[in-house]
């Protein structure tokens, strides 16, 4: 063959040989695209725990317009400040709702600490008609409910010092125990840090790697952060010192140093160890029992070891502390309070807010603050 018929033989083989050399690189670029937007949205989605999806399952969720999707640096999650919470005319501010008038020199000011059982997304929530029942009682009062959904009593603790403390109440309620269970919203070595946070940081320092061609796009990916090669800088996560805890001796403790911290400020504390399915001298209805039965499916039989083990620990702990009172029994001799496992009824929530009522002002806590206002005239 000569050599001018072997140069047409190369150009007829070269030019489909380098056609299906761009439609492979194509078709494997195209992949990569997807595999790289995949491994993004994985990494995005990963750990996610406050969703709209969980927030439709909760049961009796009712006009709720926001939602607990704004990171928060301490406390993990937080609700969208600029959005109104429910559709009820009540005051809002970051972080809390209020019902009173926060202007008000000579008004009662109240905050109350918790999660879901606390929130003012439900509409049925106890510190509301506990605002009603003081305004009854010629009470000037102006209650500022800071309960989120999924707190346990370690993100109450930061809230307490973080943004309590600004708005000089006179009495802090914390009504808790539930969302400390069994270590379910937050790490059993590292209680003080919430699960949703653990999720947050592992995304953030995770390195997903890609489906295909992983050198090709860790270098795109450090091509992309620059010379200073910062989106790889952080090379871990450090949550503390380990600690070795029961989630009652856990609440416990925050419990103690949420008291310690409103004594130092001159704040009245009074926490509430909430009462909860499965605990306590309480008949439930069959219905209730389904409800029950249903938490412990849930948790693949754990819960009811939770709620026990947990109720036995905390309810010693409420006769050692003079400001903690045992609600595990507030409903005994009530028949269906509850919509869930964990959540009172309106019904039910409107028995709490007469309970802590009457033990503030048989603490003197509400005396308090009249001799407070007597102090300031002088």
């Amino acid at each position: 063959m000569s050599q001018q018929q072997t140069k047409k033989s190369l150009k007829r083989f070269a030019v489909p040989i380098l056609f299906n050399l761009v439609a492979v690189g194509l078709i494997l670029g195209a992949v990569e695209f997807a595999a790289m937007q995949k491994n993004i949205k994985a990494k995005q989605k990963r750990h996610f725990m406050i969703n709209r999806e969980k927030l439709r399952a909760l049961n009796n969720f009712e006009n709720l317009k926001a939602r607990a999707n704004f990171l928060d640096p301490h406390l993990g999650y937080a609700y969208n400040p600029a959005i109104e919470i429910h559709s009820n005319p009540d005051g809002r501010q970051p972080g809390f709702v209020y019902y009173g008038d926060p202007a008000d020199a000579k008004a009662l000011r109240v905050i109350a600490l918790g999660g879901s059982t606390t929130e003012p997304s439900y509409l049925r929530n106890w510190p509301k008609p506990l605002h009603a029942l003081l305004e009854a009682e010629g009470i000037p009062a102006v209650v500022f409910n800071g309960g989120v959904q999924g707190y346990s009593s370690n993100q109450e603790l930061l809230k307490l010092i973080r943004d309590v403390l600004p708005l000089e109440p006179d009495i802090v309620i914390s009504f808790s125990g539930v969302n400390d269970l069994g270590f379910m919203h937050s790490m059993s070595d590292h209680p003080m840090v919430s699960k949703y946070q653990r999720g947050i940081y592992r995304t953030l320092t995770d390195n997903v790697e890609p489906l295909f061609l992983p050198n090709t796009i860790v270098a795109l990916r450090r091509w992309r952060s620059g010379p200073s090669g910062a989106a790889a800088g952080v090379e871990g996560i450090h949550f503390g010192t380990e600690v070795e805890t029961t989630p009652a001796a856990q609440w416990a403790k925050n419990m103690r140093l949420m008291h310690s911290v409103s004594q130092e400020f001159g704040i009245d504390f009074a926490c509430y160890l909430q009462p909860v399915l499965g605990s306590g001298t309480y008949k439930p209805s069959a219905e209730e029992r389904k409800m029950f039965d249903a938490a412990n499916e849930s948790q693949r039989g754990a819960y009811g070891k939770w709620v026990q083990d947990f109720y036995a620990e905390a309810r010693i702990t409420c006769e050692k502390l003079p400001y903690a009172t045992d609600f595990a029994d507030v409903f005994a001799g009530e028949a269906d309070v509850y919509r869930d496992a964990r959540h009172p009824n309106a019904e039910g929530n409107n028995i709490i807010a007469r309970a802590i009522l009457e033990d503030l002002r048989q603490r003197g806590v509400l005396k308090n603050r009249q001799k407070r206002d007597k102090l300031s005239q002088r």
